[in-house]
């Protein structure tokens, strides 16, 4: 919020806790099970949110660790299974990868079968993605050199793009998108700041797409819950 990246009338989307009470209406939770799941701008010992916004866990888990996992795993799935519709041998650019969104896109990806490749913006984060991943060192790209732009475009662009990206770097990621490509923007930044895109891209059937998970949990909330 203090750097003018994150645009929310709210503290919170997640949580996580044990219920306590429940409506006369729900009938898949029971008092004393541990859940988790969205419930925006609810920051505080008790928290209510519809049935359909959570879903248990596994007590062995870390609670800390589980709060953080609904918007990172709905995110993921939605934009690698429903908007991209990501096919088993097809290149996915997945940007900022050692976040924890990023790597829930890796996992959901390699379940998919996408030929992975990612940015980070240090060796260090590199590190991390060769160690815990497996992912190899020539796919992984540095975020800022301009020159991965321009060697992705070279090798025929990528078939799906999940940016986090805003301004020049954004519009540079999108000319790299492949013929029939699709491209996720989830940064946001460039929507709200009504930014303007290459349209010329467009020629080679390709897809932008750009959603914000914390809306559509009001405006669909079912959806998300599934």
């Amino acid at each position: 919020m203090a750097t003018g990246r994150f645009d929310l009338n709210t503290y919170s989307l997640t949580c996580c806790g044990i219920v306590t009470k429940m409506g006369a209406g729900v009938k898949s939770f029971a008092v004393g099970d541990s859940v988790c799941g969205m419930a925006p701008g609810n920051f505080g010992n008790f928290v209510r949110t519809s049935a359909v916004s959570v879903q248990k866990f596994d007590t062995n888990e870390r609670s800390d660790q589980i709060a953080s996992l609904p918007v990172s795993y709905i995110t993921a799935v939605y934009s690698l299974m429903h908007l991209a519709r990501l096919q088993k041998g097809e290149k996915v650019l997945i940007q900022s990868a050692t976040s924890a969104l990023g790597m829930a896109l890796i996992r959901i990806a390699r379940h998919l079968g996408g030929d992975i490749y990612v940015t980070v913006g240090s060796p260090r984060k590199a590190d991390v993605l060769v160690q815990q991943f497996g992912i190899p060192r020539d796919h992984i790209l540095a975020s800022r050199d301009h020159d991965t732009w321009r060697q992705l475009r070279d090798a025929g662009g990528i078939d799906v793009i999940l940016s986090s990206s805003s301004g020049e770097h954004m519009q540079e990621s999108w000319r790299c998108v492949a013929p029939m490509g699709r491209f996720i923007e989830m940064g946001r930044l460039d929507v709200i700041n009504r930014g303007k895109l290459a349209m010329e891209v467009f020629e080679r059937n390709a897809t932008f797409s750009s959603f914000d998970i914390g809306l559509m949990h009001q405006q669909k909330p079912e959806f998300i819950g599934r």
